[in-house]
């Protein structure tokens, strides 16, 4: 196919096609002549992992190419694909404090998580404890102890995905990248969801304040307004 087709294809533009390819990022097409060249379905496919990390993930070119290099590499094992995917989604502004390290490590410990010393999820972790303790948030290291169940259970669902799919290395290596990139982004997602949801069923349950049922109302005039005293 010919680059409006393989552009038409990925849903991203002509122009945006050729910069991947001089950026790096998307391997060059078959020249067929001077003014025209072939592309095939893995460059469509290509091109879709691409849009997925920039535009579902947020993630930069630079960090991008890091995880597409990771994802070719057949010499690397997929859990250093799986530290690179998390290095990816995973960098902080400022270092954090030590008083943060030591908390979330303090939550890890208590968990029973067995992690590698550098992993990634430390770092950006304490960076929000720091912020959050920077806003007078006072809770913080009960919301380490309370996250702890739930995403757990999130993270083996992540690594069974893993063992589901396709037994060649490449496609192992794309679900671990997607699934990182953008389950992060789902996860954020369904949480406002269901916020919604708690809050709503919140306030169903409590009535509102200032208010009681229309028996707990002294009687009204035919007008809507109370009857005066002794009347």
């Amino acid at each position: 196919m010919h680059v409006r087709e393989v552009s038409a294809a990925a849903g991203v533009s002509v122009a945006l096609v050729k910069f991947y390819v001089r950026e790096g990022l998307l391997h060059p097409g078959v020249r067929e002549s001077v003014n025209s060249t072939s592309y095939d379905e893995t460059h469509v496919a290509r091109l879709r992992l691409i849009r997925a990390l920039v535009e579902g993930g947020r993630l930069s070119l630079a960090a991008v190419s890091e995880l597409l290099d990771a994802i070719d590499d057949e010499s690397l094992p997929i859990e250093v694909v799986v530290r690179d995917a998390h290095r990816a989604v995973s960098r902080v502004e400022q270092p954090p404090s030590e008083e943060a390290i030591a908390m979330v490590r303090g939550a890890i410990a208590r968990h029973g998580w067995q992690i590698s010393d550098d992993n990634p999820g430390v770092l950006q972790c304490a960076a929000v404890v720091d912020t959050a303790i920077s806003v007078g948030r006072d809770d913080v290291e009960e919301m380490l102890e309370v996250y702890g169940a739930p995403v757990e259970l999130i993270a083996r669902e992540d690594l069974a995905a893993v063992g589901r799919a396709a037994a060649a290395r490449s496609r192992v290596a794309e679900t671990v990248v997607i699934g990182t990139v953008l389950g992060d982004a789902m996860l954020l997602g369904m949480r406002r969801i269901a916020q919604e949801h708690v809050a709503r069923q919140a306030s169903i349950a409590e009535p509102p304040r200032g208010t009681g049922s229309r028996q707990d109302r002294p009687p009204t005039s035919g007008h809507g307004l109370r009857p005066a005293a002794g009347a």
